[in-house]
Parts: structure tokens; C-alpha cells; sequence
């Protein structure tokens, strides 16, 4: 079991939940749960990209550290939230997921990662 395997384990339970990971800045999967996704590179490639976008325009806009984003498609919803610096937690959900639960257990697990990479 990876590093951060028990910081992923928690989200097991959620609902809706077709998989999660844990990206690097540089957009390499550190540890996931089983995704059953097809173009799972081209997903990590979308979240990394659009982390940058959202870092710059809080440059613009004069706000440091990006936080949580979400994007919605049709059959397919993404969330991903900074876990530091160089990580970003990715929740991968069914349309209809109840995403109030998916914001709390990404903060709660926020919490856990930091012990476990500490």
C-alpha cells in the first residue's frame, strides 16, 4: 500500500464516487483508487492544465493558492482541491453525486494527508 493509499480509502464510501487520485504538479498519478475511465491521462492532463489556468488568473486577480475547482460534463463530474503545493487531490463522480458530502470528505481528507506526508 502507497503513501497516501489510506488517505484515498477514506473516500471509498462516497456515494457516486467512480474513482480518486493523488497528481503531482508535474501531472503524474501518485496513488489512486481504481478509476474505470478511458482516458484517464487525457483527465489528469485537463486537471493539471486547469490548475495552472486557475493559479494565473489568481494572479490576476491578485489571490494567492488556488483551492478547489469542479467541473461538471455530461456523465461526468470532476473535483480537485491543492493538497499542497505539488499535490492535488482529483474526485472523479456520476452526475447527481452529492457534492455538499464530496466537499466535506475532500476537506476531511485534506487534514489526513497533511498527517501523512508531515
Amino acid at each position: 500500500m502507497g503513501q497516501y493509499q489510506s488517505v484515498l480509502e477514506r473516500l471509498k464510501s462516497l456515494e457516486g464516487l467512480k474513482g480518486a487520485l493523488i497528481v503531482s504538479d508535474k501531472g503524474e498519478i501518485l496513488e489512486s483508487l481504481p478509476v474505470s475511465l478511458d482516458q484517464l491521462e487525457g483527465l489528469v492532463r485537463l486537471v493539471s492544465e486547469s490548475r495552472k489556468s486557475a493559479e494565473s488568473l489568481g494572479k490576476e486577480l491578485g489571490k494567492e493558492n488556488a483551492g478547489q475547482s469542479y467541473i461538471e460534463y455530461d456523465g461526468l463530474n470532476i473535483t480537485f482541491d491543492a493538497l499542497s503545493p505539488k499535490e492535488l487531490l482529483v474526485i472523479i463522480a456520476i452526475p447527481g453525486a452529492n457534492l455538499g458530502r464530496i466537499r466535506y470528505e475532500i476537506k476531511q481528507t485534506k487534514k489526513l494527508f497533511l498527517q501523512v506526508s508531515g
